[in-house]
């Protein structure tokens, strides 16, 4: 009988770890394809506008403060890229460190939580005066799909307005 249990709890775990490892691999490919569109209109902008070092733009984190200088907005840049940086510190703390005592795990818990915020917040603000210049007619829109979509459009949407005359 106790087989037989087994057999069922099985049945229903598998099916849901498959639908759980789809959705990872989904993830790290659509975060990859991301990354690669971000990175191509930072570059290309940064390019048609003659700033120095426009190759940063593949450096992960880092071309957040390219971003920033599009806009206008190095300083949120720059803010981006410490929260980035902060939220990947703490993750690997609270994965790879044990025995953390439970003040300290809030305390990182808290502090990823804030700087995830931060960057959806800045990053859809920074990333909507960048389209403000390109298309000040529909950006208002964009930024309405950027918020719903908590900015999973947000890299498809700059890298359709890559070459927009009024981003040079």
């Amino acid at each position: 009988m106790a087989g037989f249990s087994i057999i069922a709890l099985m049945t229903f775990i598998i099916p849901v770890l498959l639908a759980f490892l789809a959705l990872l691999i989904f993830l790290i490919i659509y975060g990859i394809v991301c990354y690669f569109l971000k990175s191509t209109f930072i570059y290309k902008v940064s390019k048609n506008k003659n700033y120095n070092y426009p190759i940063t733009s593949w450096i992960p984190f880092y071309n957040n403060v390219n971003l920033g200088k599009i806009a206008g907005e190095e300083k949120y840049g720059w803010i981006i890229f410490v929260c980035d940086l902060l939220l990947i510190i703490s993750m690997i703390i609270s994965t790879y460190v044990t025995n953390i005592p439970t003040l300290i795990d809030k305390i990182i818990t808290y502090v990823s939580t804030l700087s995830m915020l931060a960057v959806l917040v800045l990053s859809i603000i920074v990333s909507n005066k960048i389209i403000k210049k390109a298309y000040p007619t529909i950006s208002k829109i964009l930024c309405i799909i950027n918020i719903i979509t908590l900015g999973f459009f947000k890299s498809v949407i700059l890298f359709i307005i890559r070459k927009n005359k009024n981003l040079i």
